[in-house]
C-alpha cells in the first residue's frame, strides 16, 4: 500500500469498552480494545461523564500504536 494512502483512525464507543484501529488506507496498522472496569463507569451513566477515561484509552493506544 502507498505511503500516500490515507491515514484513518476508528473509534467505537461501547457500553462498557473502546475499540480503536488505525489504518493505512484499508490496511490495519494498530487495533486495540480497552475494557472499561465497572468501578470506572458504575456512576457515569451519561457519555459525557465517560469521556475523560474513553479519552485516556485513546491515548494510551497512540503511545503504543
Amino acid at each position: 500500500m502507498s505511503e500516500k494512502s490515507p491515514l484513518i483512525l476508528a473509534i467505537n464507543l461501547g457500553s462498557a469498552s473502546t475499540k480503536m484501529g488505525l489504518y493505512r488506507g484499508k490496511k490495519e496498522v494498530a487495533l486495540k480494545t480497552h475494557v472499561h472496569s465497572t468501578d470506572e463507569f458504575s456512576a457515569l451513566l451519561d457519555i459525557k461523564d465517560q469521556l475523560p477515561y474513553r479519552r485516556e484509552a485513546i491515548q494510551r493506544f497512540f503511545r503504543g500504536a
